[in-house]
């Protein structure tokens, strides 16, 4: 089963990215979108006369100071008098721009679209504490409700943190802080393995570096957290008529399911205080769309939007991957998740260790996924003898993670 529209299916054909890093500094946003989609179209093996449209994700424009950055970005890239469009959906704002550009496609308005995810988070200073990342910070906090939650401190790490405690209290303490540790090794892990990403070059992490590291919002730790880091990522979709008219069809990596859900941004109005049902309700329609029913077997590797490493464990059952807290602890434990296990998760090294340069976090996410299907990850790849080749995409984001956007790959 797939989604189909007009022409058929869409997938993607070529896939691109900048280093990922804490600084960029050489980089503006123009500069970092265009190095990312001539890699893409270098990938796709396209002239870039053959795209039709642009989908750019582009989260906070109070990082970089600049509104409406996608015009400059679609100049630089010579895509001018094209249609373009700008999505912004919190941390879920790549994966919500790959949906955005399936839609389009798969609608009829273009054949090869190029989606775009780009953002700066150090450009930011703060006068009053001499350094950028208190003023990021403070950027995000604007994503709260302003009149009732920014006023009294709320961050994101906050807004995570209620429905994690209220998820632990109902499962017995799960995760736990070992439990959160081990998914945060193994996601910088297999960062180490990607030159493009933040953690490249570093040490790998143990479970003494994380449980020492300093507490940001109980039970969040330093070494829980995602990085805050500057990028672009690039993808070139193309649908299967055009792919076929291109004979470029076997190199396509269909994009199968999609599906999408939005909750409160006030997380005290929602109903259970200790799921992220949007969560569900998204790779639900993903998995319905894509004929899969039963992700724990069917899927050969998942890519989930780690802000922070006990948001992963609560996917696992979110999405269908275990039934319940006892199964995520046994294959946790089991190494069911690891590179090297049945059903990796994050090969990319995800937010944690890939990095989070927000509008291209989940684009980069879905480009990996389209590596490891076509064997392209280089020293990343794992072997894909005896494993589906499929894998799913989680993009989570906003105030109290509202928004959710599921996506399936097949290839």
């Amino acid at each position: 089963m797939a989604i189909e529209g007009v022409r058929g299916k869409v997938g993607v054909l070529g896939f691109g990215m900048t280093k990922f890093g804490p600084g960029l500094y050489e980089m503006d946003l123009p500069h970092m979108s265009a190095v990312a989609y001539a890699r893409a179209l270098e990938s796709a093996d396209i002239a870039p006369d053959l795209v039709e449209l642009a989908v750019y994700g582009h989260y906070n424009p109070l990082f970089r100071g600049q509104l409406m950055s996608d015009i400059y970005v679609n100049e630089e890239l010579g895509l001018e008098l094209r249609p373009t469009l700008r999505v912004a959906a919190g941390g879920a704002t790549g994966a919500a721009a790959v949906d955005a550009a399936a839609t389009y496609a798969l609608a009829g308005r273009a054949d090869v679209v190029l989606v775009c995810g780009f953002e700066k988070g150090y450009d930011c200073w703060s006068y009053t504490t001499r350094e950028s990342v208190s003023e990021v910070l403070k950027g995000i906090s604007f994503s709260a409700d302003t009149v009732w939650e920014e006023p009294l401190g709320v961050t994101a790490a906050s807004s995570y943190a209620t429905t994690v405690n209220a998820f632990r209290a109902e499962h017995g303490g799960h995760p736990t802080e070992d439990e959160a540790t081990a998914i945060a090794i193994s996601h910088h892990a297999n960062s180490l393995l990607i030159p493009e990403a933040h953690c490249y070059g570093q040490r790998p992490r143990t479970k003494e570096m994380i449980n020492s590291s300093p507490m940001i919002a109980e039970p969040f730790r330093r070494g829980h957290n995602c990085q805050i880091t500057e990028g672009a990522a690039a993808l070139i979709l193309i649908t299967e008529e055009r792919a076929r008219e291109l004979k470029v069809s076997d190199r396509v990596v269909w994009i199968t399911g999609v599906g999408a859900s939005t909750d409160t941004g006030l997380v005290g109005w929602r109903p259970t205080l200790s799921e992220y049902k949007c969560g569900e309700i998204a790779l639900a329609k993903a998995y319905a769309a894509a004929g899969i029913t039963n992700p724990q077997r069917e899927l050969g590797m998942v890519e989930i939007h780690d802000a922070f490493a006990q948001v992963v464990y609560m996917a696992y059952i979110e999405i269908g991957l275990c039934r319940d807290a006892d199964e995520a602890s046994a294959m946790l434990a089991d190494g069911v998740f690891h590179r090297d296990g049945r059903l990796p998760v994050n090969l990319s090294g995800g937010l944690i260790g890939l990095g989070h340069p927000v509008g291209a976090t989940n684009i980069a996410q879905a480009g990996w996924i389209f590596r490891q299907l076509t064997g392209q990850a280089g020293a990343a790849q794992v072997d894909m003898s005896g494993r589906p080749r499929t894998g799913a995409l989680k993009g989570m984001g906003g105030p109290g993670d509202c928004y959710c956007y599921g996506q399936v790959f097949e290839f």
